[in-house]
């Protein structure tokens, strides 16, 4: 009893692990992907003197 209890818990672990190793990956894509974007386009994508320098700003400027 007590080894198919390691058994499982073992296998939970390996999937939990997996999931985390995929989100990881999803996001340093996302990442990349807006690096790359950044670095062609040349900008930040705000507007000439619109660039937001206080944390409030900023995240109004996010949720638009």
């Amino acid at each position: 009893m007590n080894q198919k209890i390691e058994t499982e818990t073992k296998d939970i672990e390996l999937i939990i692990g997996k999931i985390l190793r995929i989100g990881v990956i999803v996001a340093a894509t996302v990442i990349v992907i807006g690096l790359a974007m950044f670095l062609i386009e040349g900008t930040g994508g705000y507007p000439a003197g619109a660039h937001p320098s206080r944390r409030p700003q900023f995240c109004k400027a996010s949720w638009r």
